[in-house]
């Protein structure tokens, strides 16, 4: 696999989820850190299982990410259809100024409501 090639990485990337207390009581933190891509849409797949599963208000943390595929963006949608079709809250939260862009560029920032700026995104 040649790392000169923009369609394999090196660089792993991951999608966590781990309950956490937040200010209002539990809620489901996912992070999505490194090159989120194709390689990913499994552990994605997987993850929003367990964010469903959970029923917990969701923030998803995107301050280590530094590469948004279609897997990340595909996974952003379908969390927030996901916590919208069950009433629960969902904050993207820490969105870096590129990821903002590449949001922006794709018209996701019409669905994905920002509320402080750069720094949140929420619905």
């Amino acid at each position: 696999m040649p790392s000169s090639s923009p369609f394999f990485s090196t660089r792993p990337g991951s999608i966590t989820v781990v309950t956490a207390d937040g200010p209002s009581g539990p809620r489901a933190l996912v992070r999505l850190a490194g090159e989120v891509d194709v390689l990913l849409r499994d552990q994605a797949d997987a993850a929003l299982a367990q964010v469903v599963a959970l029923g917990l208000p969701v923030v998803i943390d995107l301050a280590e990410a530094r590469l948004v595929g279609a897997t990340a963006l595909t996974f952003l949608v379908r969390c927030e259809d996901a916590c919208s079709d069950a009433g629960l809250p969902y904050v993207v939260q820490h969105v870096t100024p590129h990821v903002a862009r590449v949001l922006g560029a794709l018209g996701l920032d019409a669905v994905l409501r920002h509320v402080e700026g750069l720094s949140t995104v929420s619905s």
